[in-house]
């Protein structure tokens, strides 16, 4: 073998080993970086951090999804029990009405009940200020989170305010189209 083809040889090695290397350190990042037994890094953290808000915002859509629907998490009460709060069934009525109406003046209304005692009925009026859909309901929503007591309720109103601030996608798609031409 000559020299030349040796060197050739080695350089192949060489250049093999380093996309290997390369390959490695890909399929490092891409599993997200943590090596066993190290600190998590910033980026773990952050996305562990978010699934665990997500977690947090699924279990508040179910049970909103339950409660919407009507479908009882315990037994049904025995008959001539009441067991609904006839404020809380009025104020329950009244956002409803008010989202129905598809209009943003009622956002100001609709917020007046983000403050409300019942947990179900702040979740109901932040639902309805989503379904609503204006852009103004983000601040009424930050405030809201400001006020909120309980740290979960906070995440959802900021989530529910952060949704809100999004463009709408076919604009959003249009300045994506504009940018690339």
């Amino acid at each position: 073998m000559t020299e030349r083809a040796k060197n050739r040889r080695r350089r192949l090695l060489w250049g093999a080993g380093f996309l290997g290397a390369l390959a490695l350190a890909g399929l490092w990042a891409w599993r997200g970086g943590v090596v066993p037994g190290a600190a998590p890094s910033l980026k773990a953290a952050a996305r562990e951090s978010a699934r665990e808000r997500a977690g947090i915002v699924a279990e508040r859509s179910v049970a909103m999804s339950e409660a919407s629907a009507g479908v009882a998490s315990t037994p049904p009460p025995a008959a001539g029990v009441v067991t609904e709060n006839p404020a809380e069934e009025e104020a329950r009525e009244k956002i409803e009405s008010l989202v129905v109406a598809y209009d943003a003046s009622v956002l100001p209304r609709l917020a007046g009940y983000l403050a409300h005692p019942s947990a179900e009925v702040r979740a109901m009026a932040r639902e309805g200020v989503v379904q609503l859909g204006a852009t103004e309901g983000a601040a009424f929503l930050r405030a809201a989170a400001d006020k909120a007591t309980d740290p979960r309720e906070a995440v959802a109103l900021l989530d529910a305010a952060d949704f809100l601030d999004l463009p709408p996608a076919e604009i959003a798609g249009r300045a994506s189209r504009a940018s690339a031409r």
